[in-house]
């Protein structure tokens, strides 16, 4: 399953949701929600956060390319 995830465009997000678990695990909910908001903020800059709503927008299946 690994293998498929990471073959996927999404592989950064998945990237991110490991690092914000491990870096947030034990952590105070403040903390987890900071770590959480860095990453999110780094991926809705991405061409496919940009795809992604446009897709949505347009009623149409996104393209997603992992940039």
């Amino acid at each position: 399953m690994a293998e498929r995830l990471a073959a996927r465009p999404h592989a950064r997000a998945i990237g991110l949701l490991k690092r914000c678990v491990y870096q947030g695990y034990g952590r105070p909910l403040d903390e987890g929600l900071a770590i959480e908001a860095e990453a999110v903020s780094e991926l809705i800059r991405t061409s496919d956060a940009r795809e992604g709503m446009d897709a949505f927008l347009a009623k149409r299946p996104p393209r997603f390319t992992g940039a």
